[in-house]
């Protein structure tokens, strides 16, 4: 499916909500390079929901796609789907998705 760097760095379960911004604080420190890695691995439900067929679930994750799509540039970023997080390949052209179903 894909193949492990020696600089990976996994994450699962942020929720990532109104109240919670873990994730986004972790993304920016990636963005200022203040960490660094060559593989960033998302092993899902990363976001309390998100959900490519639920625009009510679009709005707020807009930033963070943004931000991981800009960070794919320098990152390989790959990105488990979850329970939580998922049909999410229409976000995405850089971050690679693995389907829920794999």
């Amino acid at each position: 499916m894909f193949e492990l760097k020696n600089k990976a760095i996994f994450l699962a379960d942020a929720h990532e909500n109104e109240q919670r911004d873990g994730f986004l604080r972790f993304l920016l420190a990636l963005k200022e390079a203040k960490i660094e890695c060559e593989q960033l691995i998302l092993m899902g439900d990363i976001f309390d929901l998100l959900v490519g067929e639920i625009s009510a679930t679009h709005h707020f994750a807009k930033p963070y796609i943004e931000l991981l799509e800009g960070l794919s540039t320098r990152i390989e970023i790959i990105y488990l789907e979850g329970n939580h997080d998922f049909n999410l390949s229409k976000f995405f052209k850089q971050v690679k998705v693995i389907p829920i179903q794999k």
